[in-house]
Parts: C-alpha cells; structure tokens; sequence
C-alpha cells in the first residue's frame, strides 16, 4: 500500500517538472504569478523528496546490513525501538552497541555502552557500561554499571556495580558492589562490598565485606567481615569477623568475638566459642564444647591459699579461668587469671593437664592496674590427676612462677613502700629489676581437686 502510493507521488512530481520547464509561459500577470508558486512548489517537492529519498536509503541500508551480517552488527538507539534495528533489535546479535538513553538487544558479542539502561535478550561476551544493565542470558566478560548489574544466567570475568549486583546462575571470577551482591549459585572468585554478600550455594575463593558474608551451602576459602560470616553447610579455610563466625561443619579457623560450629574438626580463637563437637581446638574466654573437656577445679598454691577455676574446651585443648585469693598476708589481694592448656588422658584414671596462667594481682585495693600499681604473675602448670569417680579427681604438680610489679604501696614494717615482689614466698630463686618492672622468679606446687 505505501509502495504504491509512494510511486504516485514520485510520478506527479516528474510530470509536474516537466510541465514547468517545457510548457510556454503565458503573458497574463495573474497566470504568471499562479504559475511561479507553482513551479516554486515543485522545486520544494523535489528537494523534499531527494532529502526523504537520502534519509529511507540510509535507514534500509542500516537495517539491511545489520540483518545480513551474522557476526559484525552495529546499532545505535535512541529509546527501544527507536534505532536503526527498529523493533528486531532485541533478536539480532551485535557487536557493537550504542544506547544514547536505554537500548534492548538480542545478544552482545563485543562493546555495549548506555548512559542509562542496557538489556540483553540473550548472552553478553565483551564489556558493557551502564547505568543500569540486564542480561536475561548469561555474561562473559567485564560489566560496569553504577546502578545495578543483573544476570539470569551464568557468570564469568568482572562484574562491578554501584548498587546492587543479582546474578542467578553460576560465577566465575570478580565481583565488586558497593553495597549488596547475591548470587543465587555457586561462586568462584573473589566477591566485597559493604553491606552484605550472599551465595545461595556454594562458594570457593575470598568474600569481604563491612557487612555480612553469608554462604547457604559450602564454604571454601576466607570470609572477611567487619560484623559476621555464615556458612550454613561447611566452611574449609579462613573466617574473620569482629562480632560472630557460624559454619555448620568446620576444619578451617575461626576468628571473632563469638565463634558458632556445630561440628568442628578445625580451631577457633574468641571470648566465646561453641562447637558440637569435641574435637575442636578452642581458644577463648569461655568454650562450650559438646562432649568436651569441661571441669572446675579448687586449688592452691605458695601464692593464693584459695583458687577456683574453670576448665572449657575441646578433648585435648581447653582454656582455664582462675579466680584466687590469699587472706592470710598483712598486705590482702586476690587474682584473677586466664590461660590455655593441654589435656592428654594418659588411662582411664590417669591424666595430665599442662597449662600457662597469667593473673593479674590486685593487692590492698579491690582493683589495682595502671602506673605504680601493677602486679602481674604468669604460672606454667605441670599437674597429673587421678579420676576417683567419673566426676571427681585429685591432681598435684610443679609450677614455675614469673611476678612482674611496679606497685611499690605495699606494707612493710609499719611503711607502705615495699614492692609486689614482696608476696613472692621466702624460697624464691631469682629477684631482679626490668624496666620500670621488680620480678621475681620461683618453683612451687600447686594442687587441689577436680569436679564434673
């Protein structure tokens, strides 16, 4: 239908220029004037029509070329489906792609660039910039959008995004968000951002992030985070966290203020550290370990007539928490301490614990640290014990004692200038200065019993 009525409009205006050039002018004025604006008209109509002529060549060219070159497309767009592909764009592949305000294309083989949104049909190879960029297939390549970066399919290269990066299949290679990445399978590479990272899957390389990192499946490699890392399945390698560490199963290491496993082969280092299984290597303020090494203990020795201690951890390591006090000396003080040590069950009944407690002394006062009033002491304890029931346990051993003080307060003789190397027993075997530090060094025993 327009073919045809283009045709007669082409004709009328041939027939029209050849009756102004080869038709006698007449001499009445009225006539002469009609027959100037007609032949003006004309000349309008023929440069109208070599300018419409220029411009559809132009665009079928355009469209003809990009439907005939299978792997060399170019197209450029205004808004979908203003552009030289028209509607076909989002079933054509090109390589080269260009999107003054957004663009939406069947596949990219090479370079696509939009100031605001790029959408793939199908699969991106080669880079795409954006502000906002959709691939509804998967992507090979490098992605940058300030705005958000979305993928249905599989991943594979750098993908970094302003806001928010969502891939649903599988990826291989760098993620970078500046607040939230979720990737809904499994994840090769290294992924931060600051406010989360999530794996649906499995996850094999590095995640940092000011936020969380969580994992659903297993987790192979290093979790760095400023408040929290979960593997919800296992983790193999390295967690870091200032607040918490969760891993269904673990044999890696576990580093933050509270480190959660429920089964656990490998070692954790925090103020609290649980795992559901015994063997774990804990080292913390307090562990809970199932099927673990958990024991109190009263005992004594040449410094504090009176301790009580708790004994928290794996089969063979623990952690030990001391509280002791000594009312018998004219100059009164109490301790508080904590230390590691080794469990090693020799027989049934026969076992040996080898630990390292330091304690900080407080003497004449409820609490004293700080210039001119610290004592600090640090016991390495060597006790073997004898199971009397299941829950009871008599244990005694050597000890070698260290006491480090600048407390020069204490009482002597009727004066309060004697130094804390002075609650050191009679048969000490070295005195000495070290800095602003008096030390004293001894050998003593240490024993008491055992409960739970």
């Amino acid at each position: 239908m327009y073919g045809r009525i283009w045709k007669w409009f082409y004709l009328g205006i041939c027939i029209g220029e050849d009756v102004i050039f080869y038709t006698k002018q007449p001499n009445n004025q009225a006539i002469q004037t009609a027959f100037n604006f007609l032949r003006i008209l004309i000349y309008n109509l023929v440069f109208m029509k070599r300018i419409f002529i220029i411009f559809v060549s132009l665009l079928f060219i355009t469209n003809i070329y990009s439907q005939g070159m299978k792997k060399g497309y170019v197209q450029a767009s205004l808004i979908y489906p203003f552009g030289t592909s028209w509607i076909n764009s989002k079933e054509k592949q090109f390589n080269f792609s260009l999107n003054l305000l957004a663009g939406y294309t069947g596949q990219i083989k090479g370079v696509e660039i939009g100031t605001i949104l790029n959408i793939n049909k199908y699969n991106m190879h080669g880079i795409q910039i954006g502000m906002f960029n959709i691939n509804k297939g998967d992507m090979k390549g490098f992605q940058v959008g300030p705005g958000v970066n979305w993928i249905e399919g599989e991943g594979m290269g750098a993908n970094f995004s302003g806001l928010f990066t969502y891939q649903r299949g599988r990826f291989t290679g760098l993620e970078f968000s500046w607040f939230v990445n979720i990737n809904g399978g499994d994840f090769r590479g290294g992924m931060g951002s600051h406010l989360l990272n999530f794996v649906q899957k499995d996850m094999y390389g590095i995640q940092w992030a000011l936020g969380p990192n969580v994992v659903m499946g297993n987790n192979t490699g290093v979790q760095f985070s400023w408040s929290a890392n979960v593997a919800a399945k296992s983790h193999h390698g390295f967690q870091a966290a200032t607040l918490f560490n969760y891993a269904g199963e673990s044999d890696g290491f576990q580093l933050a203020a509270i480190n959660v496993a429920k089964k656990s082969a490998g070692f954790q280092l925090g103020l609290i550290n649980y795992s559901g299984d015994s063997s774990v290597v804990p080292i913390g303020l307090i562990n809970i370990v199932k099927g673990g090494y958990n024991k109190m203990e009263i005992w004594s020795n040449e410094l504090t007539s009176f301790n009580l201690a708790l004994k928290t951890g794996g089969r063979q390591v623990y952690s030990l928490i001391s509280v002791g006090v000594n009312p018998f000396n004219k100059n009164f003080f109490w301790s508080f301490g904590w230390g590691p040590g080794i469990h090693i069950q020799f027989s049934k009944r026969f076992y040996g614990d080898f630990d390292n407690l330091t304690s900080l002394v407080n003497i004449n006062e409820p609490f004293s640290f700080g210039a001119g009033r610290t004592t600090i002491t640090d016991q390495i304890r060597l006790t073997c014990g004898f199971e009397l029931t299941k829950k009871v346990a008599l244990f005694l051993g050597p000890t070698l004692h260290f006491l480090f003080s600048n407390n020069n307060h204490l009482e002597h003789d009727g004066q309060y200038t004697a130094n804390g190397t002075e609650l050191a027993p009679v048969f000490r075997t070295a005195l000495g200065h070290f800095g602003e530090f008096d030390y004293a060094i001894w050998t003593g025993v240490c024993g008491g019993i055992r409960f739970f």
